[in-house]
């Protein structure tokens, strides 16, 4: 069947708006009026205060939820689509690297941090997996800030930053709007909203959505299952003070990305030529019986047998998000105070594959707790700015199983940190054409890992994974095929002194890759970047 990836899907949809609100009429225009186009003006609030897109002095992409629906955007990795400046690069499962302008984070695991940051209803996301599996549904608007943003914005805005702004409880209306879609690759869809004015000065609204679509590869690779649910109230006792609280959750259950295996590169002299094509259909996916017997010949070395691999079917993802949140804003003449407290956790469950790269499975949960408050101005005047301070603490649990060919690398980490930061940024408006930004910016991170992190060899062949070897389940040697002696793999010392490892793996005549701890150093030299952005 033909596919074709730069029209996604053909879909019909069907909106059913409805609303009760207390508003003044307008009366229409002049006749000529009617007849001239108009431009409505768009209000970000990219640098901490509301303002018109036009006279924001940062670089800045703004996406409406109409641009969105129309788009048919899916969920947070088809931002690409919109923006040639943001790049988006699945990895493992959920794992997905974000680069603006070029510059991101090639490495995406619980170790490392985003070099853009994601912030859902101005929360801050640690991870990039909860960023990327986000559902965009009932959003006012998504807003690409591009280019460093520290000096705004409470942590890794190294290359940008990405804010998804949902639309907020409505005091003094009734309102609502469920839409259904349906298209090819079986696709369905339905979200919808309620706006309910409890009284004059407390609102609710109400949002989820559902979809479901068949992958766009042969194998099902590149589907979509999620459904996800926003709860938010809105209390104003007075003019000045305002408070939302929010709950969301949503859950991905599904397949997984996937892509095809194009060729193999080699550069072992005497070869006529470095690239080898494939041969297979195109869109047959990762986990194709061809993909999967080129991955296996490619990947194993003649000297073993080759194992038997984690079930290359059997690729999945199962992950949950939950969020809870509060928006506390108290305006004085001078500007905004806002507080905003949040708490967020993930659950991750996932097996994949990819190109040169065998089956691997990884269980993870995520905890943060993160505060930022801050202090915007509003004055009359050419000078206005921010100043804040950000506070995260992370915990992540993670255990994955690599089953690549000869060697079942295994990790259990417990790892997480906590970082401070206070931050400020002032604009001064010289002319009305011309504005000058100046800021500055201090942070402190602090870092913990315990785990232990093993390469399991065996060279007699079999399936390298049976279970988690450092947790109560299935005795590790029950992982080799039949006659294959226990002794194949070295068994795992009870210990987390590094010199008992070092000594345990030399007295059984192998030293595996990884098994060893190792001592961390000190670190990388700081890294500069230098943007001039004009326009």
């Amino acid at each position: 069947m033909a596919k074709n990836l730069f029209a996604l899907s053909t879909t019909t949809a069907a909106t059913l708006a409805f609303g009760v609100s207390t508003a003044l009429a307008q009366q229409a225009g002049q006749a000529g009026d009617e007849n001239r186009a108009s431009i409505d003006e768009i209000i970000v609030t990219a640098q901490r205060r509301a303002e018109s897109l036009q006279d924001a002095a940062i670089p800045i992409q703004s996406f409406g939820q109409d641009q969105l629906i129309q788009a048919g955007m899916e969920s947070a990795q088809d931002l690409s689509l919109l923006s040639p400046a943001l790049g988006i690069s699945a990895g493992g499962g959920p794992l997905t690297s974000f680069f603006v302008r070029g510059v991101g984070a090639l490495t995406v695991n619980p170790l490392t941090d985003s070099a853009i940051a994601q912030n859902v209803d101005g929360v801050y996301l640690g991870r990039s997996s909860g960023a990327a599996g986000q559902a965009l549904f009932d959003l006012e608007r998504v807003e690409l800030l591009k280019g460093p943003q520290g000096t705004l914005y409470g942590r890794n805005a190294t290359g940008g930053v990405v804010n998804y702004i949902p639309v907020k409880p409505i005091i003094g209306e009734n309102s609502g709007f469920v839409q259904a879609e349906a298209g090819n690759f079986s696709k369905l869809g339905i979200q919808g909203a309620v706006n309910l004015s409890l009284s004059d000065g407390v609102a609710v609204r109400l949002s989820g959505n559902k979809l479901e679509r068949d992958g766009y590869s042969d194998d099902g690779t590149n589907d979509q299952d999620s459904f996800a649910l926003r709860g938010q109230l809105l209390l104003e006792p007075n003019e000045q003070l305002s408070v939302r609280i929010a709950v969301d959750h949503s859950e991905l259950d599904n397949i997984g990305p996937g892509g095809d295996l194009v060729g193999t590169y080699s550069n072992t002299p005497g070869n006529l030529s470095e690239f080898t094509p494939s041969g297979l259909p195109q869109y047959s996916g990762p986990t194709a019986a061809g993909a999967n017997a080129l991955r296996q010949n490619t990947l194993h070395t003649p000297s073993f047998a080759p194992f038997q691999p984690l079930d290359i079917n059997d690729v999945y993802q199962k992950i949950s998000w939950t969020g809870y949140m509060a928006e506390v804003n108290y305006e004085i003449d001078a500007g905004t105070l806002t507080f905003i407290p949040s708490y967020r956790e993930s659950k991750q469950d996932y097996q994949f594959t990819g190109p040169g790269f065998a089956p691997a499975k990884t269980d993870e949960k995520n905890d943060q707790l993160s505060a930022e408050l801050r202090f915007a101005t509003d004055i009359e005047g050419p000078l206005n700015g921010i100043l804040g301070a950000f506070y995260i603490d992370e915990e992540i649990n993670t255990s994955t199983v690599f089953a690549q060919n000869y060697a079942s690398p295994i990790q259990n980490y417990d790892n997480g940190g906590e970082s401070w930061a206070i931050f400020g940024q002032g604009t001064l408006e010289i002319t009305d054409a011309l504005r000058l930004n100046a800021g500055i910016r201090y942070t402190e991170d602090t870092k913990y890992a315990d785990g232990i992190s093993d390469t399991f060899v065996t060279f007699c062949g079999g399936a390298p994974y049976s279970g988690n070897f450092l947790t109560p389940g299935p005795p590790p040697f029950n992982a080799f095929v039949n006659g294959c002696n226990a002794g194949a793999m070295p068994a795992h010392p009870v210990t987390n002194d590094r010199d008992a490892f070092i000594k345990h793996f030399v007295d059984n005549g192998l030293i595996a890759p990884g098994s060893t701890a190792t001592v961390p150093g000190n670190g990388r030299p700081p890294s500069y970047l230098l943007t001039l952005p004009g326009g």
